[in-house]
């Protein structure tokens, strides 16, 4: 009888990843939502159509219309991850990578913007970007190294995919 354990499925540590890409979905919807009744009480979404609007207020404008929309780009992006990740698609590393890498530097980039003053909204602040930063760094590292993720995320492979992975071995 053959007792060892092999190690594949949404259990252990990808645990972790499968609660953060749950929680994340309705968190991003909940912060774009947020984010367009907070452009409309100050006024942001008025000033597109206003003749009046000053070359600053342009600026501040497209940032902010930019980050609303990135933030949805995010969304989507976490759908899909969500999609790969629980249908167990060998895509789900690389996505799973992307969204980390994306949600990261749209983070800086969106944070930058808001201590210039050229966003009104801050996705974060220095340490939930420093956190964030760390948690991606040992995730992706463990996607990239992980023996469960490599045995659990097989589905939908192509044939050309595994020919190629047996001439590499």
């Amino acid at each position: 009888m053959n007792n060892k354990k092999t190690l594949e499925g949404i259990k252990g540590w990808l645990i972790i990843p499968a609660i953060e890409i749950i929680i994340s979905i309705p968190s991003l919807c909940f912060y774009i939502l947020t984010m367009i009744i907070s452009a409309n009480k100050l006024g942001i979404l008025s000033d597109l159509f206003s003749s009046r609007t000053s070359f600053y207020s342009i600026y501040t404008l497209i940032f902010s219309i930019s980050q609303i929309l990135c933030m949805g780009i995010l969304t989507f992006f976490y759908f899909y991850l969500a999609y790969l990740f629980f249908s167990k698609d060998y895509r789900t590393p690389k996505w799973y990578i992307v969204v980390q890498l994306f949600d990261i530097i749209i983070s800086i980039i969106f944070y930058i913007l808001f201590v210039f003053g050229l966003s009104l909204f801050s996705y974060s602040n220095e340490s939930e970007i420093i956190i964030s930063l760390v948690c991606s760094v040992i995730w992706i590292v463990y996607f990239l190294t992980s023996v469960r993720v490599k045995n659990t995320f097989i589905n939908n492979k192509p044939d050309y995919v595994n020919i190629v992975e047996k001439i590499i071995e």
